[in-house]
């Protein structure tokens, strides 16, 4: 994470707290590949589009958290 940098959007391609580091472009623009990052042990807190705040735990099935980042599941 850089430094003062405070992320409201991430990409659902990796898991919650995932070991590996964002990417990020510092000038002056943070684009990049940002996961869903939380001090909390075990997993983070995600806001949905109807309004609702819910606990998501680091260990979710991955393809469960990339359908979540989707308006329909990916599966067919």
């Amino acid at each position: 994470m850089l430094p003062g940098c405070v992320m409201t959007a991430f990409t659902p391609s990796l898991p919650p707290n995932d070991p590996i580091p964002d990417c990020s472009q510092v000038d002056h623009v943070y684009a990049g590949v940002h996961v869903a990052r939380s001090y909390h042990a075990g997993g983070v807190n995600a806001s949905f589009a109807d309004g609702s705040v819910r606990w998501i735990a680091s260990s979710i099935n991955p393809q469960v958290w990339r359908d979540l980042g989707t308006r329909s599941s990916s599966r067919r």
